[in-house]
């Protein structure tokens, strides 16, 4: 709440806040808080309180505003933000600056299965060189077009020949595609991705993470595939 995009600096103690929103047609009263988790971590405690506004006509996920309260009772929680770090990264490694999908499941006191998702920004630093180094010149850029369907370009700038892998997530952290993953010249590469997984089968609408790794370099950024 309060915040867009959500920031969750992985080095960083403390809890994290997350808010369940009510709207006229949700009613936070009828969630069970005791059954609420957040990526498999149980909440330290809950409160009841107006504090956000749902975003009106979201086109994905991770759409996000930072309107405060709308008259509608939410229902916040407090989670230890080290637990949900090592949740996150069980699943894939952090780079600095990569968006990841959060999943809250819960349960209404009628027995009624609930699940929410929102998105957060890591904030991990990560070692950098300015001469000497091999950090420095690596870069990876923004896909285009982006949304895209049914293929989009990604470049990638090597400052010297180094090994290079470029692989394709969905949002469970899943690796659907291999662009490349071999010895490459310095310079900077252009790679195509047709929105098919490894086997040639077209992929579904939603948000992917591409990642590349070469030499010490490794991060990751967003993609949507709209169709």
């Amino acid at each position: 709440p309060g915040s867009c995009p959500n920031p969750l600096n992985t080095k960083s103690n403390g809890v994290l806040p997350v808010a369940i929103l009510g709207t006229d047609e949700f009613d936070v009263d009828d969630v069970d808080p005791a059954t609420v988790m957040l990526e498999g971590v149980s909440p330290l405690r809950w409160n009841w309180k107006d504090v956000g506004t749902p975003v009106a006509d979201p086109t994905d996920t991770c759409d996000c505003t930072t309107m405060g309260g709308d008259g509608y009772t939410d229902m916040t929680f407090k989670f230890d933000r080290q637990d949900i770090v090592d949740a996150l990264e069980t699943q894939m490694p952090f780079t600095d600056g990569e968006v990841r999908i959060l999943t809250i499941t819960g349960m209404t006191y009628a027995g009624v299965p609930i699940e929410g998702t929102d998105c957060v920004r890591i904030i991990h630093k990560t070692r950098t060189r300015s001469s000497g180094g091999n950090l420095a010149g690596y870069s990876l850029g923004k896909n285009y077009p982006n949304p895209f369907n049914p293929e989009t370009y990604i470049s990638l700038t090597l400052p010297e020949r180094a090994h290079a892998s470029l692989t394709i997530y969905n949002v469970l952290g899943k690796a659907i595609r291999v662009l490349v993953d071999r010895e490459m010249n310095a310079g900077t590469h252009t790679l195509r991705w047709d929105g098919t997984d490894e086997s040639g089968s077209p992929v579904s609408s939603g948000i992917y993470f591409y990642r590349l790794k070469a030499g010490a370099f490794d991060h990751t950024m967003r993609m949507v595939l709209m169709k």
